[in-house]
């Protein structure tokens, strides 16, 4: 039996537990490199199908993310449903967690 793990995320002063066993965690974050004058994009995820499912996330909502932060950087933590199958089905995430400095 596998030891259940989990992260703690904080909304607004309210603390909640995602278990690691529940969700497949991965991380989407833009930044700004003024010295190259460009925009940089982060598709991190604890395991490597958690980094193609945020790559794919981040494809699916281009346009919504866009509408959300405007020109702002972000951090977005998402928790994929646990699947064997993510390069043949992809389901939506939760998102866990936000942050955006504009």
């Amino acid at each position: 039996m596998k030891e259940a793990r989990s992260i703690t995320i904080v909304r607004g002063g309210t603390e909640s537990k995602v278990n690691f066993t529940d969700v497949n965690l991965a991380l989407i974050e833009k930044c700004h490199d003024p010295d190259r004058g460009t925009t940089l994009f982060f598709c991190v995820g604890f395991r490597g199908d958690g980094s193609w499912a945020a790559t794919k996330y981040l494809v699916r909502n281009w346009k919504r993310l866009a509408a959300e932060f405007g020109d702002a950087d972000f951090v977005v933590c998402l928790g994929f449903p646990q699947t064997e199958k993510y390069a043949e089905e992809y389901r939506e995430p939760l998102r866990l967690s936000i942050g955006s400095n504009g």
